[in-house]
């Protein structure tokens, strides 16, 4: 196999019906940060619905982004699972994860296990479990290009960081 991800189905699931969501948060400040929601629908299968994706941010505008995006999506009491770094680390006087709270999202800290959830990422992929929305447009060129042409991860890594707890734990908010 030429890619670490294997082909994947990329669709637009309207009016899906789904249970829980749940959303992955890859912190950066130089590097992008990424947000990816997802969904699980009623099939079981997991549908990434849209995302954010931004570079050279900060923290408070980052999460108002995040906010938005989960406020047009109609999911604002979802769960956002947020890189375990942003506990520790500080946006001006604040740790990272404070500030997202403070645009009233209800934070986690995300797994830690990236070998896991990779794997478990391409399997979902790979089994036709997983469809990827065309708005998700950074997760698509990641998966496309990641290992062959590129290892940036960032939209993956959130990708991984929503599905874990839903896929390993069901951890996440009931809509």
């Amino acid at each position: 196999m030429d890619r670490y991800f294997p082909s994947f189905r990329i669709d637009v699931l309207d009016g899906e019906p789904f249970d829980l969501c749940s959303c992955g948060v890859d912190w950066g400040i130089r590097n992008p940060a990424a947000a990816v929601l997802v969904v699980r629908l009623l099939s079981g299968c997991y549908y990434a619905v849209n995302e954010v994706y931004e570079r050279e941010t900060d923290a408070v505008t980052f999460a108002g982004m995040v906010r938005r995006m989960l406020e047009l999506e109609g999911v604002v009491g979802c769960p956002v699972w947020i890189d375990a770094s942003t506990f520790n680390r500080v946006d001006g006087l604040f740790c990272v994860a404070e500030r997202f709270v403070g645009v009233g999202l209800n934070v986690i800290p995300a797994t830690r296990d990236r070998e896991t959830s990779m794997l478990m990422i391409r399997d979902l992929l790979g089994g036709g479990k997983l469809v990827i929305s065309p708005a998700c447009r950074r997760l698509i060129g990641e998966l496309r290009r990641f290992g062959k042409f590129s290892s940036s991860d960032h939209a993956i890594d959130a990708l991984r960081y929503a599905i874990y707890p839903l896929e390993v734990h069901e951890c996440s908010g009931v809509v």
